[in-house]
């Protein structure tokens, strides 16, 4: 099968995927209404965990909301900051903003009970990001649950009011800027996994060299069948940087084999790659 087949076997499965998630919370036909048969993703969420936009392509940078539960949500979305060596978003000092280069439309917007809505990341003119490797940010959407006011007749105790407490929800997914001149479907295409190097460090650590403008994730990182293990994965390898994961235990003191799968622009793991280690 050519990768072009490949392609657009993921992109139809990634579509069905999409549709299934919509049919099983609320399609606009059906807004308001309970589905008839079991829900597989209950609650609120985003319909993708990452989502990329292209500098060139205004068709970009489109997640779905989705409520599938019987609760009310005022949805809150914005663009966090990114710390690629956690793999976290960074921390905001008692909330304050930091300024990005993105809009996302709606910001605040009311989502009903078993609906859906489109939100839509917008790159602001005249920005500074580097025009030569991707960027990354995270988008984070907020769902704060209404709820009714609590009457002195509604009290459990018969007081003359009662204290109640709610939880809003948050989603965070990756969200990566490729400015022009770079692919869509760079990790997917297999244009990336094949570049990566790996070396051992004089503190027998594992550095991972990345010579692509692309971000590295790693689905599955290993040397000699040791896994390097998924919370220090969370940390990405930066584009045309570098970056030293910790030796697994059990690995050989000398040389092994290093084997490798990324996670894609569709969240999947790429195909293994497998490299010796000095």
């Amino acid at each position: 099968m050519t990768k072009t087949s490949i392609f657009w076997c993921k992109a139809i499965t990634t579509s069905l995927v999409l549709g299934l998630l919509l049919a099983q919370g609320a399609s606009p036909a059906l807004a308001g209404q309970k589905p008839a048969g079991p829900v597989r993703y209950p609650g609120f969420g985003l319909g993708a965990s990452r989502v990329v936009v292209m500098a060139d392509d205004a068709s970009t940078g489109q997640v779905i909301a989705m409520n599938n539960s019987d609760s009310v949500y005022l949805v809150q979305t914005r663009i966090w900051p990114a710390d690629g060596l956690t793999g976290y978003p960074l921390t905001r000092d008692g909330e304050k903003k930091t300024a990005v280069p993105f809009l996302v439309t709606p910001p605040l917007k009311r989502l009903d009970s078993w609906s859906t809505m489109q939100l839509r990341i917008l790159v602001t003119p005249a920005n500074n990001l580097p025009a030569d490797r991707e960027s990354l940010f995270f988008l984070a959407s907020k769902a704060i649950p209404s709820e009714a006011p609590v009457t002195p007749a509604q009290s459990a105790d018969g007081a003359a009011g009662s204290a109640t407490m709610s939880m809003a929800l948050q989603s965070f997914i990756k969200f990566y800027y490729r400015p022009k001149g770079l692919k869509p479907h760079a990790i997917f295409d297999g244009d990336v996994a094949p570049r990566i190097r790996v070396s051992r460090t004089a503190d027998n650590h594992l550095h991972i060299t990345n010579p692509t403008p692309y971000y590295l994730t790693f689905g599955v990182l290993t040397v000699d069948g040791k896994a390097v293990g998924p919370e220090a994965r969370r940390a990405m390898v930066p584009p045309m940087g570098g970056y030293d994961y910790p030796m697994p235990a059990g690995a050989p003191a000398r040389g092994g084999i290093v084997k490798w799968q990324l996670i894609d622009e569709f969240g999947l793991v790429t195909d293994e790659q497998h490299q010796p280690l000095s």
